[in-house]
């Protein structure tokens, strides 16, 4: 190789060992930080538990397998004291996620929402959504649950969401 040849590919080279160093520090990092933040979503997601399904003593995940498409992943309370079960559907604009606890008699004993699209100043559309959850607790369907005005597709979807999630812990109940 003559100096002008190795002078034209040198940075080349030098560029090649940087990005290499640069993926191998990247894979060292996630080596270890991986299970930290696997860890810490864990745990974020068993405070949920606790939020909507209060009077809980511990949980053991199921597997969602034969469950809804909106449902999942399934937690069963340790003592046959209900589920919770984390929920996702599409609202039209945006993902909507968020956890309900069915208690053993089958009532809603709680909805947390994780996440949910609001426009600067929408404050209207998050109202009616608390509203609305609000008005599911205790209840066994979502026939009673109040009318929204300002958050149609979102409410709409969630009610759907919940009948399935619904569905799905009384199929529980009953061992199907």
């Amino acid at each position: 190789m003559t100096k002008k040849t190795f002078a034209l590919l040198k940075p080349a080279i030098v560029l090649t060992v940087i990005c290499m160093v640069a993926a191998i520090l990247l894979a060292v990092v996630n080596l270890f930080a991986a299970p930290v933040i696997a860890q810490a979503e864990k745990d974020k997601q068993l405070a949920t538990l606790s939020v909507v399904l209060p009077d809980a003593k511990g949980f053991n995940e199921l597997s969602a397998e034969g469950a809804p498409a909106t449902v999942k992943s399934v937690f069963e309370e340790t003592e046959g004291g209900g589920h919770v079960l984390f929920c996702e559907t599409e609202t039209g604009f945006d993902t909507l996620t968020f956890s309900i606890g069915v208690d053993g008699e089958g009532k809603i004993a709680g909805i947390k929402l994780t996440s949910l699209f609001y426009s600067a100043g929408d404050s209207g559309k998050e109202n009616a959504i608390f509203d609305l959850i609000r008005s599911y607790v205790g209840q066994r369907n979502t026939e009673n649950a109040i009318k929204v005005s300002n958050a149609t597709f979102s409410s709409n979807a969630m009610k759907e969401a919940i009948n399935d999630a619904l569905d799905h812990a009384k199929a529980l109940r009953e061992g199907r």
